[in-house]
């Protein structure tokens, strides 16, 4: 490296934690925080390392089931907390589902309740009846869609019990009348309002705002269904379960809801409260109510022990239980003795201004004014930003830090698109007395989308006061050296988020985030003044010498690589490696592969799931859950493949006039097939890494190397000078086409190395066509050698490999 670079120096603390991915959502989600789930093996892993039976596990910001699940089995005493009671609720729901009858029950008292002469089903049900535009019969609307400029639907989504028909028409003059029948500022909306905020509270104005969320016809609906489980339900599992499915309408029926979205209930994609979208979609309440209802009662048990209160917790018979509240942090606090924490895991809240004020809305709406005043803070917040978020963070963090024993941890496991979320996360608790001591991080290497974060902390016993010197350019500078680090681990062009993460994990791990250790600008604008320093320290305009940006498809796909090439193989190549011999050991099921791969491959080495999902389905078949290795890809089949390729390259150039070189490494595999020449190089390494060059009387004239794998580490480097000027082919299975092809889509700087470079790719199958024409001429073979690439120049596709009958017969 060149003697300007940023000096590497070892930091033990990124690398050292193995990821644990989450789950993917539940196949029919009721409520958003089922849309990505901690795995199971993460509560235990934790728990197991950093507790023992008996002891009291935190989560302060509750908001994953899979926690509470885990206390029984652990024998731990576990607290869930959540300041907003509405959320606490999805999360105990998830976690323990109502048993069916309850489901049913609360179902039916609030579907039976008496509304002008007719049950409150037949009442709800009417608000959505539309005319058919097939028969003219009576139809259900599913939806409307909305202009907001307008304020009237413009379009409606319709089932027809008559005709069977479904789709979508334009609104009639019907529906507009039924519309205007329903009172815009009637019954139900000053009730509702009257759940947020007492008469002539001066958050009124925002509370209104934030009912005007909800179309007249919605309002009416929900009113009708809270009003029920108030009057009718008094059981406690029948009104979770109630309030847990009206939880579900408020999230299914907003005007949030955009319109270029899956009609499925749980699947609707949803714009900021912040900023409404001006078409949106007004799905049908009633439907939504049903659907929690189907769902929610075929949800399996989940037997969790709670405990009452915190005497009950901390009593006896405690081991196991859960203790579910919901309090400010500080209240929380007040609770817990100091030291008496083992473990704090939890997924922080998210800055998401709109989480916050819709948690307002549904607890009022759900729980009454009283609970729904821990949150109606949100409502004066004037403006959002991550210095907020930052302080706001800082001040939970610094209160819960007492209550942790001196040999306690605190684990934050989140997932978000913005990297100011780790940078606000990590500032804020090194400020708050924590030590960042492991972490493990995965990003997308392919498209700019969520960064899965596992941030492990220590009670900071230090708390070094000490003024670090010169702040601003300690931190560019520490920074510029955690990149370094970073790529060289990496051996590739690696994406923001991860050099983001490596950058603020190396200022925890050196104090520059300590309110000492920071500009003082920084104690009043956290996030903004250490993102601006990780960009003045890698500017892509200006980059530190040793460092080269590369930005395909703009700054927020933005990936940094080393000007010199490491001298390891990429992490592509080693991921690619490690999984096919694991392969070769016998079938994995999912969950053993993707634990050995994040084993191998800890910290910020941790691989992209695409970069897995793409190894696997390159070697292996999908067999019952688990992955078997392909039968091309069984060791004597892929020995006789490349024994193959060398009958048929030795022969082939002897065809067409040369001497044939085959390296080293490979005559034993060729020994019996061909004769073995004695022509070549002085040196085998002054040919390498071709496996089979055919040369005139020593001269090279064409390059073959012959490869099972997609590494591409030997290829990007170019070649040695006897091989540098001639035709030289990388010559490998069809089957490695696809994963070749994602690995230069996952790094475009690679595709266009390899121009560079000069080695080009071709398939088995091209080899085998070649040798099969008869009176191929070395002219014919020069201008056919390339005609079928796996890739091709930078900026085109991959090259298609049909066979002349359309069947892709060539997957060896």
């Amino acid at each position: 490296m060149g003697s300007n670079m940023p000096a590497a120096t070892p930091n033990p603390l990124m690398w050292s934690e193995p990821f644990l991915p989450d789950d993917p959502p539940v196949p029919d989600p009721l409520w958003a925080l089922e849309q990505r789930l901690w795995t199971a093996d993460l509560p235990r892993r934790y728990v197991d390392q950093f507790s023992q039976p008996g002891d009291i596990i935190l989560d302060p910001f509750a908001s994953q089931p899979a926690l509470i699940r885990h206390a029984s089995p652990s024998r731990r005493r576990v607290v869930v907390n959540n300041a907003i009671p509405a959320s606490l609720l999805a999360v105990m729901t998830g976690a323990d589902p109502p048993p069916p009858q309850a489901v049913d029950g609360a179902f039916t008292r609030i579907a039976d309740a008496p509304r002008r002469g007719q049950t409150l089903a037949d009442h709800l049900r009417s608000l959505y009846n539309t005319m058919c535009p097939n028969c003219a019969g009576t139809a259900t609307a599913t939806a409307f869609i909305w202009d907001r400029t307008t304020g009237e639907p413009q379009q409606k989504r319709y089932m027809c019990p008559h005709c069977q028909q479904s789709g979508q028409a334009p609104v009639d003059m019907d529906d507009l009348s039924r519309l205007a029948g329903l009172e815009i500022r009637g019954a139900a909306y000053w009730g509702l309002l009257s759940r947020l905020v007492a008469p002539g509270d001066a958050l009124t104005a925002k509370a209104r705002t934030l009912i005007d969320l909800y179309v007249p016809r919605t309002l009416l609906a929900v009113n009708e269904m809270i009003t029920a489980t108030d009057q009718r339900i008094r059981d406690a599992a029948e009104q979770q379960a109630a309030r847990a499915m009206i939880l579900h309408v408020l999230q299914q029926t907003s005007t949030l809801h955009t319109v270029d979205q899956s009609e499925e209930p749980g699947q609707a994609r949803t714009a900021s409260v912040l900023d409404p979208p001006r078409r949106f979609v007004e799905h049908n309440a009633w439907h939504a109510f049903e659907h929690a209802h189907r769902t929610l009662r075929e949800r399996p048990s989940h037997p969790v022990l709670w405990a009452n209160n915190f005497v009950a917790l901390r009593g006896p018979s405690g081991e196991g239980r859960v203790a579910a509240e919901s309090m400010n942090v500080p209240d929380l606090a007040e609770q817990l003795m100091p030291g008496s924490v083992a473990l704090i895991l939890t997924e922080p809240p998210p800055f998401d201004p709109g989480a916050y004020l819709l948690g307002f809305l549904w607890t009022g709406w759900l729980f009454g004014r009283e609970a729904a005043s821990h949150s109606k803070a949100a409502l004066s917040i004037e403006r959002w930003s991550w210095d907020w978020y930052a302080r706001a963070m800082g001040t939970a963090l610094g209160g819960l830090r007492p209550l942790v024993r001196a040999d306690g941890r605190m684990v934050l496991a989140f997932r978000d698109r913005s990297t100011r979320r780790v940078v606000a996360l990590i500032a804020a608790a090194a400020r708050a007395g924590w030590r960042l001591v492991a972490q493990a991080t995965q990003a997308s290497a392919v498209e700019a989308g969520h960064t899965t974060w596992r941030l492990v902390f220590a009670p900071d016993q230090s708390l070094d006061e000490a003024q670090a010197p010169d702040a601003s350019v300690s931190l560019q500078t520490s920074f510029q050296a955690a990149a370094v680090e970073l790529l060289s681990l990496r051996a590739e062009p690696t994406p923001w988020p991860l050099i983001v993460t490596a950058g603020v994990a190396r200022w925890a791990e050196e104090g520059l985030l300590s309110s000492a250790g920071t500009p003082p600008e920084s104690l009043r604008r956290p996030v903004s003044t250490l993102v601006e320093q990780a960009w003045l320290a890698l500017s892509p305009d200006l980059p530190p010498p040793g460092l080269i940006p590369f930005t395909p498809g703009g700054r927020e796909r933005i990936q940094w690589r080393l000007e010199e090439m490491a001298a390891s193989a990429p992490l592509a190549d080693r991921v690619e490696q490690f999984i096919a011999e694991r392969l070769r050991e016998g079938d994995q099921s999912a969950a053993d592969i993707h634990s050995a791969v994040y084993g191998a491959f800890p910290g910020l080495e941790t691989p992209d799931a695409e970069l897995v999902g793409a190894c696997l389905s390159s070697y292996a078949v999908n067999v019952e859950g688990g992955w078997r290795l392909r039968s091309e890809d069984q060791p004597h089949r892929r020995s006789r493949d490349l024994s193959e390729m060398l009958l048929r390259l030795h022969n082939l150039g002897h065809a067409l006039g040369f001497q044939v070189w085959i390296a080293t490494a490979l005559q034993a595999a060729a020994q019996g097939l061909v004769p073995l020449s004695h022509g070549g190089p002085q040196h085998p390494a002054q040919w390498s890494p071709a496996s089979v060059v055919w040369h005139d009387e020593g001269n090279p004239q064409f390059a073959f190397a012959l490869t099972g794998e997609t590494a591409l580490h030997p290829w990007l480097a170019g070649a040695p000078g006897p091989l540098e000027f001639l035709p030289r082919y990388v010559v490998l299975p069809g089957g490695r086409a696809e994963l070749l092809d994602f690995k230069l889509r996952r790094t475009p700087f690679w595709r266009e190395q390899l121009a560079w470079s000069g080695w080009e790719f071709i398939k088995f199958r091209h080899i085998r066509r070649l040798a099969a024409m008869p009176d191929l001429t070395l002219a014919s073979f020069r201008a056919r050698v390339g005609m079928d690439p796996v890739v091709t120049l930078p900026g085109r596709q991959l090259a298609l490999f049909e066979t002349e009958d359309g069947a892709n017969h060539d997957l060896a």
